[in-house]
This record gives structure tokens, C-alpha cells and sequence, in this order.
């Protein structure tokens, strides 16, 4: 996806499916810039493993504070985002 497409997510929370569905961030993007895509939060995160969607949150478990503190310091490239919607929160 172009920077401009991105941009209106902001602040807004998410499904971004990155590397051809090979990744599904959920969470909340908090800027975009250069290029580059930051999330404010990360709810979770799935990974395309032999045809099935895993979550990386429920396997870590404990850990996932951890990796969620170090993916919302991480800068996505633009150009790897497929396509990214916008989730209803329920109320």
C-alpha cells in the first residue's frame, strides 16, 4: 500500500495483512512516515504457517508484553502492507 492510503488509519484500530497474507497485525497504527508504518498497540498477531493462521499471542502467552513492547518500536515498510480495514468495536 502507498504512505497516502495508510495514513487514514491512524489512531484507528486495525487489520493490516502484511507479506501476502502471510501476517495479520491487529492493533492500533500510530504514525506513518517515510515510508515507514509504527503501531501505537498491538492486540495480536497472527502468522500463515503451512496454510493456517497461527496466533502468535496465544503461544507466547506471558511473553507476548515483551514482543508486543518490541513490535510497537519496529518501523513496517509501506510496500510490504496488502491491505489493511478498519474494525468495528463491540460494544
Amino acid at each position: 500500500m502507498r504512505e497516502e492510503e495508510l495514513i487514514r488509519f491512524v489512531g484507528v484500530p486495525v487489520d493490516a495483512v502484511i507479506m501476502n497474507y502471510r501476517m495479520v497485525i491487529r492493533g492500533v497504527i500510530d504514525k506513518v512516515e517515510n515510508g515507514y508504518v509504527r503501531f501505537s498497540s498491538i492486540e495480536d498477531l497472527f502468522v500463515l504457517v503451512h496454510g493456517r493462521r497461527l496466533s502468535i499471542r496465544l503461544m507466547l502467552a506471558g511473553s507476548f508484553m515483551e514482543l508486543e513492547e518490541l513490535l510497537q518500536r519496529v518501523l513496517i515498510p509501506c510496500n510490504l502492507f496488502e491491505s489493511c480495514r478498519e474494525r468495528k468495536l463491540k460494544a
